[in-house]
């Protein structure tokens, strides 16, 4: 079934995308599922679900960009975290992206799609399987 559901969101990305806005996205989110991991090997799926799982999106009014891992002690955690130090984000509206770094770097560190399918919303990291199905603090 999670097969079909990531199938969907990935070909239906323009459709699903439609009406979110940069106002929206600006708040706390938290991931409370990881979807996507099918094709990965059985160890880099697990260092996944362990990074992201429960992790906490921050996008401030003023954009800057905090990501809170519940576990920062493995190797690509600890290089996430010191290549997001002081990053901003910039949100496309026509493609639904969020991006994330700073201008020396063309906001490159890392890419989000935006997903949103009825009332769940799901952020796809680019260049990566995962999708996260992420819940907005402070909305139930």
């Amino acid at each position: 079934m999670k097969k079909y559901l990531i199938l969907f969101l990935l070909i239906s990305n323009s459709l699903l995308a439609q009406g979110i806005s940069q106002d929206e996205i600006i708040g706390s989110w938290k991931a409370i599922e990881v979807e996507g991991l099918e094709k990965l090997p059985n160890k880099q799926a697990k260092i996944m679900v362990t990074m992201f799982l429960n992790a906490t999106f921050k996008f401030q009014e003023d954009f800057r960009f905090d990501l809170i891992l519940k576990n920062k002690n493995g190797i690509m955690e600890k290089q996430l975290l010191k290549d997001l130090t002081n990053a901003k984000w910039i949100f496309d509206p026509d493609k639904s992206v969020i991006s994330v770094g700073n201008k020396s770097d063309n906001y490159t560190i890392m890419q989000i799609n935006v997903l949103e399918k009825e009332t769940q919303i799901y952020f796809l990291i680019k260049g990566s399987p995962v999708i996260l199905k992420v819940l907005k603090e402070g909305w139930n």
